[in-house]
């Protein structure tokens, strides 16, 4: 996690929160890459860049690709960094690039109560997608 420099001398005032999701075979590094960290530096948001239970593989919901259960991990995550900083939970975002954005797509079709936005750069069909047929998106 990120935590600009505002967030560590303002403790007491909520700010938003963006977790980024690394493609697949990549780590850390390569999310990181995209900037989130230091725009989050000049916006005032924390920035989250986890790891893949499997490094360099999301494991969607259904999908069987590994035997963890990365939904239940990223959602653990969130209410961690919840319980530590003041987070504004109606400025909780989630991106990802490839695979990782095939789990963004996956979290913010199954959960998204909890996400204001999602951002899906270069990812492919969610795993999920019939799952939207069938929610309510007014």
């Amino acid at each position: 996690e990120y935590i600009p420099k505002y967030v560590q001398d303002h403790p007491d005032t909520k700010v938003p929160m963006v977790m980024t999701l690394h493609a697949a075979g990549n780590n850390i590094e390569q999310a990181e890459g995209l900037g989130f960290p230091y725009a989050g530096e000049k916006a005032n948001f924390i920035t989250v860049i986890p790891s893949a239970t499997i490094p360099g593989i999301w494991n969607e919901p259904y999908s069987k690709l590994t035997p963890y259960n990365d939904e239940e991990f990223l959602l653990k995550l969130i209410n961690n960094v919840e319980n530590h900083y003041l987070i504004n939970t109606e400025k909780v975002y989630m991106s990802g690039i490839s695979l990782g954005a095939t789990m963004t797509a996956d979290m913010g079709i199954l959960h998204p109560e909890i996400f204001a936005g999602i951002d899906i750069v270069a990812g492919g069909p969610s795993l999920n997608a019939d799952t939207v047929s069938n929610m309510n998106l007014t």
